[in-house]
């Protein structure tokens, strides 16, 4: 649940539940005090889905990688059997047996299909020099079990995204009767100042923290002369661009795993 969110969420449970402490004896109240209670239960079974989706698709990532780590595994075995025959006996077989390059999902389930083909048409070549029997079939069975990875990831996404939108209209919608909850009971609890402060401080939504970017460099920091020193003054001065130079940033990693964007020399 987004922070902007949740201190909404807060400000309407304390809210709720100062204005049924202190009854006034109006439908309207009693009728938006039900709307806005309805609303919370609401928000907080859409923050179950959102992260019950996030669970799903973190899941689906992971059994994904390890699928296709098996895949691969099985794919090379293949791969290294085709390059190492004699090029002249069995022309083009080598160039068949390609690993697949890039770092997409897809295409590694496209060129595990390729492999099948031309294993099947060169079976007893592989099996002559040790593959499994059934390593056609292993391949086979890795495909689906890809594909149902990313179905789950798929889903897992569209059940967040879904929650996530949901959320902001049901925040929104809360406020909404906020408002209005506000606007009436200000004027009922007018005379007794106390009562006033008290629903006031239970209406108001807590600000999002603001961040803010330190330029200090790290060694100026590390370096700073302690407060009482007779040069602490005079360095406080010193502008933050003479202190040593920053490090280069780091490359973002890949969002795929490392083994996905090797290939095996062919």
């Amino acid at each position: 649940m987004q922070t902007r969110i949740k201190h909404r969420l807060e400000t309407l449970e304390r809210s709720v539940r100062l204005a049924r402490e202190h009854p006034t004896g109006l439908a309207r109240v009693t009728q938006l005090i039900d709307q806005i209670e309805v609303i919370i239960a609401q928000i907080w079974s859409h923050a179950g889905g959102q992260h019950t989706g996030h669970l799903a698709y973190r899941g689906g990532a992971a059994t994904r990688a390890f699928r296709a780590a098996e895949l691969l595994e099985l794919m090379r075995s293949v791969n290294r059997i085709g390059r190492a025959v004699s090029p002249l006996e069995y022309p083009g077989l080598r160039e068949q047996l390609r690993m697949p390059r890039g770092d997409g999902y897809r295409r590694l389930i496209a060129a595990a299909g390729s492999f099948i083909q031309v294993a099947r048409a060169y079976k007893a070549v592989f099996l002559d020099r040790g593959l499994d029997p059934d390593f056609i079939e292993q391949i086979e069975a890795k495909i689906p079990e890809l594909e149902a990875a990313s179905t789950v990831i798929n889903h897992g996404k569209a059940q967040r995204i879904g929650s996530t939108a949901g959320l902001a209209d049901l925040a929104r919608r809360g406020m909404e009767g906020l408002r209005e909850l506000d606007a009436i009971l200000s004027h009922q609890f007018r005379h007794n100042p106390a009562l006033l402060a008290s629903w006031k401080g239970a209406a108001r939504v807590q600000r999002d923290a603001v961040r803010t970017h330190d330029n200090t460099s790290p060694s100026t920091e590390s370096s700073a002369t302690p407060a009482g020193s007779p040069h602490s003054n005079f360095e406080s001065f010193i502008p933050v661009s003479f202190g040593a130079p920053q490090s280069p940033p780091i490359a973002p990693h890949s969002r795929f795993p490392v083994w996905l964007a090797a290939e095996t020399p062919g």
